[in-house]
């Protein structure tokens, strides 16, 4: 279900609004966030690798079937001629009224919401991104608490060109917990699934990219894809060094700014160094 819709649903450079960089907060001491300079390398997560359980994982609403029975019994009687073609008469109504039952069993709810989220797990791959390089929590949380880094990518040039598909957009972040049926192959109850978090996420400003059969590979990144690289405050010397001789040699071409706190402000303020 999922995966066809998404398959359906790249994003063109002509329908989309894009700010014009987007950011991906790291930690230099990671060697797997290294890569993003060291190696020119972009990983790409599968949701299990979230760190919301609620990301990609929102529950069917099966509970709204007790509302319409003849919408449920429409749903199973497609699945079964699907999945059990060969079925008499009475072998396919034994089955639906057997699913029927299941769909008020919590177990049997909690099996077939891990089953989805396992299969969409092996299936979709995910980048996140901020709209934000000055965000102080981004930088304590993604960051290394100010120790890390921060690198602005060229929205445009990064998604659409070298042959590029990516489906993607903002998140949107709610209080109420959404209603999906399990009946839905809409391409808005797809994003609903993949593009919604709970309201407290609000600060992340997140822009998501999303790719089919790309879960836990990795995107290269070119120098003409970089905008910027931006270090945290709090870097360590050793480590400034590090990065700007590895950026100086691989991305010349690449502005390196350092975030310092603002005078009598809660800001954060972009200093260009190289």
């Amino acid at each position: 279900m999922y995966n066809t819709a998404m398959s359906k649903k790249f994003i063109t450079s002509d329908e989309i609004i894009l700010p014009e960089k987007l950011y991906k907060y790291r930690d230099w001491n990671d060697p797997y966030h290294k890569k993003v300079i060291t190696d020119g390398e972009i990983f790409i997560a599968s949701p299990n690798r979230l760190n919301d359980p609620f990301d990609c994982n929102i529950q069917f609403a099966y509970q709204k079937f007790a509302e319409n029975e003849v919408l449920e019994r429409s749903y199973l009687n497609d699945i079964i001629k699907d999945q059990f073609p060969y079925f008499s008469k009475i072998q396919h109504e034994i089955e639906v009224n057997r699913l029927q039952k299941l769909h008020k069993d919590p177990k049997w709810i909690e099996a077939a919401t891990k089953n989805t989220y396992d299969r969409l797990s092996s299936k979709i791959g995910i980048v996140s991104f901020s709209e934000l390089y000055n965000n102080i929590l981004m930088w304590s949380h993604y960051g290394n608490s100010h120790k890390g880094f921060c690198i602005g990518i060229k929205s445009r040039r990064f998604l659409f060109e070298k042959d590029r598909k990516w489906g993607g957009g903002p998140i949107n972040y709610v209080d109420e917990y959404p209603v999906i049926l399990p009946t839905t192959s809409d391409i808005s109850d797809i994003t609903t699934l993949l593009f919604t978090k709970h309201s407290m996420w609000g600060y992340e400003k997140e822009y998501r990219l999303i790719r089919t059969k790309a879960a836990n590979t990795v995107e290269k990144i070119y120098e003409d894809d970089i905008a910027e690289i931006i270090i945290g405050y709090a870097m360590s010397e050793k480590n400034q060094d590090e990065i700007i001789k590895i950026a100086e040699s691989k991305y010349p071409s690449v502005p390196i700014f350092k975030m310092k706190p603002a005078i009598y402000k809660f800001e954060l303020i972009a200093e260009k160094i190289k």
